[in-house]
């Protein structure tokens, strides 16, 4: 098949949730997900004390670094990033944070748009995680 209704680029979390949704909720239409790195299905890596090894790995991370830094005598910082589906996450312990209520409270009066206050984001947050159950 080389016609698709829908082609994300990049498997991270973003893009693999973005993809099923589109596949569940249009399933009569073509999706298709694709990323530069590999499917992240090493067994050894479903074990939290090994997934420590992705930071490293090449196959896992793509190696990004900064610019070197003047104010750190030209050193260099790594800038860790998944290579992979899963992305970033697939090599950070599947780790993600929210920002503080005031924040999304903030961004609501902004855009003048209610769909950003932190009760509405909550039910995106929480429908997330209840998905990944």
């Amino acid at each position: 098949m080389d016609t698709f209704d829908f082609i994300i680029v990049g498997g991270g979390a973003s893009g693999c949730l973005l993809a099923s949704r589109l596949a569940h909720s249009l399933p009569h239409l073509i999706t298709l997900l694709i990323d530069a790195g590999g499917h992240n299905s090493d067994e050894s890596l479903k074990s939290f004390g090994e997934r420590h090894t992705t930071l490293t790995a090449p196959g896992y991370n793509w190696g990004y670094k900064t610019v070197p830094q003047a104010q750190l005598n030209d050193r260099e910082i790594d800038y860790s990033r998944g290579k992979g589906l899963g992305g970033s996450t697939a090599i950070n312990f599947c780790v993600y944070t929210r920002g503080p209520e005031a924040d999304y409270e903030h961004w609501a009066d902004v855009v003048g748009d209610e769909v950003w206050r932190w009760k509405e984001v909550q039910k995106r947050f929480n429908k997330v995680c209840w998905d990944l159950n």
